[in-house]
């Protein structure tokens, strides 16, 4: 019912902004090339209006008389009906995975039962995709409830490809290019108006200084021109030059003489005459490097030049015009009549309704799954954004624990403006309001799980402000900043819950600071290097991306280069953080880790890798000695191929030693070494597919299951018969300290009617040692089954 209601919210508010101006958007027309050109329009000569099929012209005379409207000015219906609802395809997914501990040591784990709903509808020609998800979770002993994941998703890309199909199939190369000439000389008109500014405060200053009149050639302000020397020659003639000669040389000599300072002298009115003409000729200089800046400018711009690259248009490179959305909205605006709500989906980049991830920048959204509404809007150069969801996340002692992030608040509202994609400067600043009001035991009957199993939340509001700029040079050079500061209402205190929940978020009475990060990314003599620097104050909070650490500074240095024909690939990088977790710095952690990688290609299925990776921690608690310690790791990896009985067979091989001395929170540190060697070959035998995967891991430890000693031999084999895909595998698995197996598994894939897909896999192993009843005897399942209507 929700994700009902938030659909209907969002396009009502889509209707009403679309109402506005919808009858005139389909009754505009293209005007002429030449009427956005400098001096035209500033009249009404010439000045048309369109109808249907007739065009009134105002003729200089005041007479009107009727026209046909020309091809070029015509205006086609893009779409030829707007059905409001067509539904697409419809794909329904069942899936089941089971898994047993037949030793009886897990019994109480059974499996996972997941369902699928994929809608995809047309509504008025838009495309859209609804999605209804659920799953009954992982611990089934605990009685989870189905999680239903529901969402309404906006299809921004594959809408604009419509609207690029349908232009190529009814609009010629010929309209297109009439369209991009026109935003050509709209940019020039912009860069002539700019120059008229200024080339009148020239004039102005000097008529007002001398009263004079300074002359200045019809059409010498326009920028279609390309012959600067002849319009030097106009705009400074032979008479001028010669004129500011003769006056420079009268007026610095009656300069030297100290004349000019009687008011009825006649050499004073010379005077005033020769220093006019010098600044006359001044003037006409200033003017004419205005107008070379300006021509410059234009010439230059990224724009003009992408659209003069495509001109003339014809059918080899009007799909790459057509490439950029804003060629694509300038072509379809000139030649074509789509509904205003059409016109303004073109604007709309993104529209998700329901549960949806949210990812926006280091100091924006991460690792978050909205439940409410995220869209956004683009013109030619702004975007605005919007937000609001709620959260359904528990914070579980059972499955998080203490030292997991977890985003724990109960509603969100965001807001978001910005330059357009494709600027030369990106810029946005967000603002985003968290409330913190989770009732633990009402949210206990939705969940189905006990009080005692919640971190309990204080109520509160916090709010988040973050500046985002990034500008780039050359081809692959690029700079980012970040700039972000938290506020909150929230106070450590012994105050009443009810007071502080009261507080605005920008009250700032509660924790508050600010967090910031620099990145360069870009290319120095042919090596690929990227700096960045980030700092997090020790009261910033954001909520939105749990993973900020509060406290933590951090500099990080990558260099990376190809030598001898792109075969040699060097790759190094390296980065220090420190996090401290009081203002006293008593409690501190820090890390520094060092990466060298060298790889050389010797062909396409040949290469071979070396990498040493080092990080080193040193922690700090209060009136202890500081622990230290670290993890390394040297590996050696590579892929081969060779020929055996005119079969080609591709391997791959990867030794690895492991190192780990890492401190924990009893001040002991756990310590551990192993050696991996892991070979997997594969071979084509007609159509099916023949691997064999060896894995040998020694290790000191045989406490956690995945850092032991082991061995494991697996080979697997993939063929069909008629339209069944198969593939059957047997191994050998042996842990040290746990157990050592005997598995099998088979693979089931077909289809059915066109329709149908079924894959089923079945796997089983059984302990020939137990060492430890845990999955000593695992049983596994797999069942998914996926029907298109």
């Amino acid at each position: 019912m929700r994700l009902l209601i938030l659909v209907v919210c969002s396009f009502a508010t889509l209707f009403a902004a679309s109402a506005f101006g919808q009858d005139s958007s389909l009754k505009a027309r293209l005007p002429k090339i030449d009427s956005i050109l400098p001096g035209n329009g500033l009249n009404n000569i010439g000045n048309q209006v369109s109808s249907d099929a007739i065009k009134k012209k105002v003729l200089a005379s005041g007479k009107v008389v009727m026209e046909p409207v020309s091809e070029l000015e015509s205006k086609i219906k893009l779409f030829d009906k707007n059905t409001i609802v067509k539904p697409g395809e419809i794909g329904l997914t069942a899936s089941y995975n089971y898994l047993y501990d037949t030793s009886a040591a897990f019994n109480g784990i059974r499996g996972v039962a997941a369902y699928d709903v994929s809608l995809g509808a047309s509504i008025v020609n838009m495309p859209f995709n609804l999605h209804l998800k659920g799953n009954d979770g992982l611990y089934t002993y605990d009685q989870t409830p189905l999680n239903d994941f529901y969402k309404f998703n906006f299809d921004h890309t594959k809408y604009m490809d419509i609207l690029r199909a349908k232009v190529l199939e009814k609009i010629s190369a010929e309209k297109i290019m009439a369209a991009g000439m026109n935003r050509i000389n709209a940019i020039r008109a912009e860069y002539e108006q700019s120059l008229n500014k200024e080339i009148a405060a020239i004039k102005g200053e000097y008529e007002k200084k001398y009263n004079r009149v300074l002359q200045l050639p019809s059409q010498s302000n326009s920028l279609s021109g390309n012959d600067l020397s002849s319009l030097r020659s106009k705009i400074i003639p032979d008479s001028v030059y010669n004129k500011y000669s003769q006056s420079a040389m009268q007026y610095q000599e009656l300069l030297k003489s100290g004349t000019g300072n009687g008011k009825d002298s006649l050499k004073a009115i010379a005077f005033q005459k020769a220093k006019g003409d010098v600044e006359q000729y001044e003037a006409l200089q200033k003017i004419y490097g205005k107008i070379t800046a300006y021509k410059d400018k234009f010439e230059n711009n990224k724009l003009v030049k992408e659209l003069r690259s495509n001109l003339p248009l014809n059918s080899s490179n009007i799909k790459s015009y057509l490439s950029d959305p804003s060629n694509l909205k300038s072509a379809i605006e000139n030649n074509a009549e789509i509904s205003g709500l059409q016109k303004l989906f073109m604007s709309v980049s993104r529209l998700d309704v329901g549960q949806n991830p949210v990812q926006s920048g280091d100091f924006g959204f991460k690792n978050v799954v909205n439940n409410g509404i995220n869209t956004e809007f683009q013109t030619k150069s702004k975007t605005f954004g919007f937000i609001y969801g709620r959260n359904n996340t528990s914070s579980q002692w059972l499955q998080q624990g203490l030292t997991s992030a977890v985003s724990d608040y109960s509603s969100m509202t965001g807001l978001k403006f910005g330059s357009a994609p494709g600027s030369a400067v990106q810029q946005n600043i967000s603002l985003n309001f968290f409330d913190f009001n989770n009732n633990v035991t009402d949210r206990n009957k939705i969940l189905g799980i006990r009080s005692t199993d919640l971190l309990p939340t204080a109520r509160h509001k916090d709010a988040v402000i973050s500046y985002h700029t990034s500008f780039g040079w050359g081809l692959k050079n690029k700079v980012d900043f970040d700039l972000s500061k938290s506020f909150g209402s929230y106070q450590n205190n012994f105050s009443s819950d009810t007071i502080v929940s009261n507080k605005t978020a920008l009250s700032n009475k509660g924790m508050s600071d600010i967090g910031g990060k620099v990145n360069y990314e870009g290319e120095v003599f042919k090596t690929d290097v990227n700096v960045f620097v980030k700092k997090v104050g020790l009261g910033y909070n954001n909520p939105g991306n749990v993973n900020l650490r509060r406290g933590e500074s951090q500099v990080g240095l990558s260099l990376g280069r190809k030598f001898y024909k792109q075969k040699i690939n060097v790759r190094f990088a390296t980065d220090f953080r420190k996090q401290k977790f009081d203002p006293n710095n008593n409690y501190f952690y820090t890390s520094f880790n060092t990466k060298f990688q060298l790889g050389y290609k010797f062909n396409r299925n040949s290469r071979v890798n070396l990498t040493y990776q080092r990080t080193g921690y040193n922690t700090q608690m209060i009136d202890e000695k500081s622990n230290k310690g670290f993890t390394s790791r040297l590996q050696a990896d590579g892929s081969y191929g060779y020929k055996l009985f005119n079969k080609r067979i591709l391997n791959n091989v990867v030794v690895s030693n492991q190192k780990q001395n890492i401190p924990t929170v009893d001040t002991a540190n756990y310590r551990n070494s192993s050696l991996m060697i892991m070979h997997t070959s594969s071979v084509v035998l007609g159509k099916n597919i023949l691997s064999l995967s060896l894995l040998m891991n020694k290790a000191k430890s045989q406490d956690y299951l995945f850092s032991t000693s082991m061995f494991n031999a697996e080979t697997n084999y993939s063929y069909s018969i008629q339209k069944l895909r198969m593939a059957s595998g047997i191994g050998y698995y042996s842990n040290a300290g746990w157990n050592q197996q005997l598995g099998l598994k088979q693979q089931l894939s077909t289809q059915l009617l066109e329709k149908l897909n079924i894959d089923f896999e079945i796997g089983y192993k059984k302990a020939v040692k137990v060492i430890r009843t845990e999955f000593a005897n695992q049983l596994f399942g797999s069942a998914i089954i996926h029907y298109t209507l």
